[in-house]
Order: structure tokens, then C-alpha cells, then sequence
């Protein structure tokens, strides 16, 4: 890919029954102040207004058509782009001014620098932001052992990270067989590959965390275990040492949240001593102001 020249950065946006946020979503990258993107929609039928609103945009390409979920509409979208540079927005979420420039300004292949991502408020479902954002810390490096540690938050997003065409030819498409972690597991392959998460010091998009019918409503618990069936069909690519060290942060967080959820009060008597281990083991490395331990890595939130 030729960087000295502006990259035409492709936006994927799965839809279904978005009809009330589809439409911030598309002024949001509409009024990007950048010369060259594309938009790609692919909505799963909608039976609320969503079409109405895509027909009235016509630099956006759409198809409606039924499909097997987020991951399929994604592959779809991926067949239809032609970007240099991609990005992963969902109809609910949106992009903030200058995020374009930002990302094409930050992202350099022959440097190195193939995935570049920012930091992204979670809003509620009236746009509401619910949690800002502070910077990742100095010392956070997104590897493939670091990011497989789902239960250290790290508050990466889909709709605020970036990547070059040549990182999805060499880490593969999405998975069109997962209904939560689709993302979750993208990042895993990317570090797998050997390729770094280059940090912009902005916010990039706002993610919607809260909305009556998303996916994420399904319960806590069941999204728990999708997180963990991925990480273990990764875990083998780890060292002995990286494992262990795996298994002792995953042990923390389950004396402190998955007891929590059933005896709340000795819990909390017991969390210094939860801390002082952490700490031991290398420090929990979350950024300060993220969200509760409890909460894991961001997406919608679907990693």
C-alpha cells in the first residue's frame, strides 16, 4: 500500500433493527473532513425504519439480505470494500470529528505501524457518555499474551481501531460462526501474526454500551464464557511461563468477581489480600478510571 498518498479507508457497518442510531452513524462519518472513504452497510432485513434511512445517503452501499449474524454481514461487508485501511463501526456507535485524519496521519506499514486505535467513550442508548476514556498505560503492550487476558481490561474497541488491508489478508476474516468475541478473537489473530497496536492519543468513536435490544443484554455470564472458550483456543500458542501467568491473573479475577456474584461481603474483606497478589504477579496494568474489574475488554461490548 502506497502511504504517500491519502488511504482510502473502508467503514463496515453489520445492521439490524437500528433504525433510531443509523443515522448518527452515517453523518458521523459523512462529515469526516477527509477526501477519500467509503461506507458499506450490511443490514440483516430490518423491520424498523433502517432501510428508509439508508435510501436517503447515496454515497452509502447497502445490501439488505438476510444473514447468520454480525460475523456474516462483516464478511459481506469485507467483499464489497476496497479500502486500504478498515474500520469496524457498528450502526449504533459513531465516529468523532478529525478521527480519519487522525488514523491516516498514525498509520505508516512501512514503519511498522499496520493497526493503529484510539480511545472510544461508552455512551448509553440517548447518547449519554457513561465512561471517559483515560489513556492506556505507558507500559501497556498489546501482545498476544496481554490480550488474552480478557479479564485485565484494556478498553480496546472495534469501532476505534484501524487496520490496513494487508493485516486482514495475513490474520483472516472474521469469524461468521461466533456470536459474541467476533472481535475478540480478530484481535488475537492480528498479535498472533506478530503485528503491534500503535496508540492515538484521542478520542476516536463513541461505542454504545447500553441499548434494550443489543446482544450484550443477554447476560454478563454468557459473554464470560465465550471470552474464555477463545482465550483457551489460543492458549496453546503461549509459553509455559505466559500460561502460568495466565492462569494466576484468571484466578484473581474469579475469587474476585465470580465469588463476588454469589458472597459479596467476604469478598470485599478479602480484596486487599486480591490486590497485594496482583500486584506480586506484575500489577493488574489497567488504565486508571477504566471501567470495574469486572467488566472486561470493550467491543459492543462483543469480544
Amino acid at each position: 500500500m502506497d502511504m504517500t498518498r491519502t488511504p482510502l479507508i473502508s467503514v463496515l457497518t453489520p445492521s439490524l433493527n437500528c433504525g433510531t442510531y443509523i443515522r448518527q452513524c452515517i453523518e458521523s462519518v459523512l462529515t469526516q473532513d477527509y477526501p477519500r472513504f467509503e461506507h458499506i452497510v450490511v443490514d440483516g432485513c430490518s423491520k424498523d425504519d433502517t432501510l428508509d434511512v439508508l435510501r436517503q445517503y447515496r454515497h452509502v452501499r447497502w445490501i439488505s439480505e438476510p444473514d447468520h449474524g454480525e460475523g456474516e454481514a462483516l464478511i459481506k461487508a469485507l467483499r464489497m470494500a476496497k479500502g486500504d485501511v478498515l474500520v469496524w463501526l457498528n450502526a449504533d456507535d459513531f465516529l468523532l470529528p478529525g478521527a480519519f485524519r487522525a488514523v491516516a496521519a498514525a498509520i505508516a506499514p512501512d514503519q511498522g505501524r499496520h493497526v493503529v486505535y484510539g480511545k472510544a467513550n461508552q455512551i448509553d442508548a440517548a447518547g449519554n457518555i457513561l465512561v471517559e476514556m483515560p489513556p492506556p498505560l505507558r507500559s501497556l503492550r498489546l501482545t498476544l499474551p496481554r490480550l488474552l487476558q480478557w479479564f485485565r481490561p484494556y478498553d480496546l474497541y472495534q469501532c476505534s481501531l484501524f487496520f490496513t488491508r494487508a493485516v486482514l489478508e495475513d490474520a483472516g476474516p472474521f469469524r461468521d460462526d461466533y456470536f459474541y468475541s467476533i472481535d475478540f478473537d480478530f484481535w488475537l489473530r492480528i498479535a498472533m501474526r506478530g503485528y503491534t497496536f500503535h496508540y492515538v492519543d484521542r478520542v476516536l468513536a463513541h461505542a454504545r454500551m447500553e441499548r434494550p435490544d443489543a446482544k450484550s443484554r443477554l447476560g454478563f455470564e454468557r459473554q464470560e464464557r465465550f471470552w474464555f472458550r477463545v482465550s483457551l483456543s489460543h492458549l496453546h500458542r503461549l509459553s509455559v511461563w505466559r500460561k502460568a501467568e495466565f492462569w494466576a491473573f484468571y484466578s484473581v479475577y474469579w475469587l474476585r468477581c465470580g465469588l463476588a456474584r454469589r458472597w459479596p461481603v467476604p469478598v470485599r474483606l478479602v480484596r486487599p489480600v486480591l490486590r497485594c497478589l496482583e500486584r506480586a504477579l506484575g500489577g493488574p496494568q489497567v488504565s486508571s478510571g477504566a471501567r470495574d474489574p469486572g467488566v472486561p475488554v470493550g467491543g459492543d461490548p462483543t469480544p
